[in-house]
């Protein structure tokens, strides 16, 4: 009895130990020096406390307790403004959609945006990006969506360029210098600060089966400290083309099943992760329910995947999509845009 006590005791002293070296890998990226093992030590301990460290170390760290959202509320409605009169998106936002759309969002883990982006914007990002050199997992980088896109079976489902932003997407770069996502990420997250990590361009080709490597398996992300993901469909998205699920209200800690964190994301370890896995869980709160986000062409899609979450399979129609991704903190990053 003693020595299950002192093991107990010694296996609590470790977790302890790895959440304090997580912390201090937190403050040393907060000073602004890059530590790129704090991803190693973040995911077994999200799995290990269903996101409770994670949590706290958020609220340590980045979390706005001031209760003064009222500035950032207008800056949002303001640029959003700006995005209207420059053609970027067919209305802005008004105080109240943005109040419930916070609201939505923190509660369920997923909102989408009031709004749409115009068509002519579509277009120019289309045909910008279909110029730019793509990656899979059976093609090196000298090749343009343009002429692979045709041939989706030789290259696997999934297709994707390297930061827009990097490569200087004029449309990007023009839609982003409104502040517009940077400001609501902050309020989506309720955080101090909002850094662009991810500006992609996604191309997934119908296949018979999910591919986890195009984020087509049951899963959840464990990127960072915080984060939002917002989806710019450049399509319509309906059934065939392979629309975003998830389960509401699982982003928050100890909403998922223990059994399944401790098994990490889909694939980890040999298991795949199915829905049927997940129900039981479901059963017992009213709250998570699986949602099939269809929708036309310019909408935008804001999610917190700690979710569980996944892309469906195109089955006869592609899926292209602009991924954007704000922190809340640069812990975990691999570079900030």
């Amino acid at each position: 009895m003693r020595m299950l006590l002192k093991m107990r005791n010694f296996n609590k002293f470790i977790e302890s130990i790895k959440v304090l070296r997580l912390l201090v890998f937190s403050i040393v990226e907060e000073l602004g020096i890059r530590h790129q093992t704090y991803s190693s030590y973040n995911l077994p301990l999200y799995a290990r406390t269903n996101g409770r460290v994670q949590e706290f170390i958020f609220k340590l760290l980045c979390k706005d307790n001031s209760h003064n959202y009222q500035k950032c509320f207008e800056k949002v409605i303001d640029s959003s403004m700006d995005l209207y009169h420059s053609s970027l998106i067919d209305k802005p936002i008004t105080q109240i959609e943005l109040i419930e759309l916070v609201s939505h969002y923190r509660s369920s883990g997923y909102v989408s945006l009031p709004f749409r982006l115009t068509p002519n914007l579509l277009t120019e990002i289309r045909n910008e990006c279909y110029q730019l050199p793509c990656n899979a997992i059976n093609l090196g980088s000298s090749k343009s969506f343009k002429s692979v896109s045709s041939v989706p079976d030789n290259y696997g489902s999934k297709l994707i360029t390297d930061d827009l932003l990097t490569t200087q997407i004029p449309t990007m770069t023009k839609l982003l210098s409104s502040d517009f996502f940077y400001l609501l990420s902050k309020l989506l997250m309720s955080s101090k600060k909002a850094y662009l990590g991810v500006c992609q361009f996604w191309l997934s080709n119908p296949l018979n089966t999910p591919d986890t490597y195009a984020a087509q398996n049951w899963h959840w992300d464990c990127d960072g400290i915080a984060w939002v993901k917002y989806f710019l469909n450049l399509s319509d998205i309906d059934i065939d083309s392979g629309p975003h699920q998830a389960i509401l209200s699982t982003h928050t800690p100890g909403a998922k099943s223990q059994e399944l964190l401790d098994l990490g994301f889909c694939g980890c370890g040999g298991v795949e992760i199915t829905l049927d896995m997940i129900k039981p869980t479901l059963e017992n709160h009213s709250e998570q329910k699986l949602v099939t986000f269809c929708s036309e062409k310019g909408s935008i899609l804001a999610g917190d995947t700690r979710c569980w979450h996944r892309g469906m399979p195109p089955t006869s129609k592609k899926r292209e999509l602009i991924e954007l991704v704000y922190f809340g903190h640069t812990a975990g990053m691999e570079k900030i845009l």
